[in-house]
């Protein structure tokens, strides 16, 4: 799924690696650090993460190539 943890700065990373649009995986009740996590891939430009248990956490989403803009939360973002 492409998930990395830093303890130290408290985030975790994801990155797809599917190859296709049409492709997406999911994982649920991941254990990630003081957390419970589940992630969710659609192709490789969208990434849903959710923070099922735990205290706040830092999520750093990563898409491949360059972009103008992304949209997090629904709000488009340079």
């Amino acid at each position: 799924m492409g998930i990395d943890t830093d303890a130290e700065s408290n985030t975790f990373s994801t990155l797809s690696r599917l190859e296709s649009q049409k492709d997406w995986g999911q994982m649920k009740n991941i254990p990630i650090l003081s957390n419970k996590i589940s992630i969710t891939h659609e192709g490789n430009l969208k990434t849903v993460a959710t923070n099922q248990k735990g205290p706040l956490i830092q999520w750093i989403a990563e898409i491949p190539g360059r972009h103008e803009y992304l949209y997090v939360n629904n709000v488009k973002v340079k």
